[in-house]
């Protein structure tokens, strides 16, 4: 099962809020956090930012938070609803392994699907 996504208002285990979120990427109303927005910490005494969240997706830019997550202090965000979820695939900051990075740019060398389509590969035998 996926990570509930962080809401404005979710609390953190320092007894801090999330402050700040995308308006345009609501859960029951409320604007999902992404990496960047902010927090209170009661413990720190301070704003800090939200350090991490789904490095495989992007709202308006930033990656949505997720239970779990963390904040520039060290506090953990606890999600405060469970219906909208992320299932993990990377997490921001962590880089995509080397040979994910080679096939990937491979697929787009047009000498590579020219020669394949040559030798009778892809869609519609070519």
């Amino acid at each position: 099962m996926g990570r509930p996504f962080i809401v404005v208002g979710d609390k953190t285990s320092h007894g801090g809020t999330v402050i700040s979120g995308d308006q345009t990427f609501l859960v029951h109303g409320k604007a999902v956090a992404r990496v960047g927005d902010l927090t209170t910490c009661p413990k720190c005494k301070g704003t800090f930012p939200i350090t991490s969240g789904a490095g495989d997706m992007k709202s308006m830019g930033q990656a949505p938070a997720r239970d779990g997550d963390r904040t520039a202090c060290g506090a953990t965000l606890m999600a405060s609803q469970g219906v909208a979820t992320h299932s993990e695939g990377q997490t921001a900051g962590q880089t995509a392994p080397a040979e994910d990075a080679v096939t990937a740019q491979s697929l787009r060398d047009p000498t590579l699907v020219a020669s394949c389509r040559r030798r009778g590969g892809g869609r519609g035998g070519g």
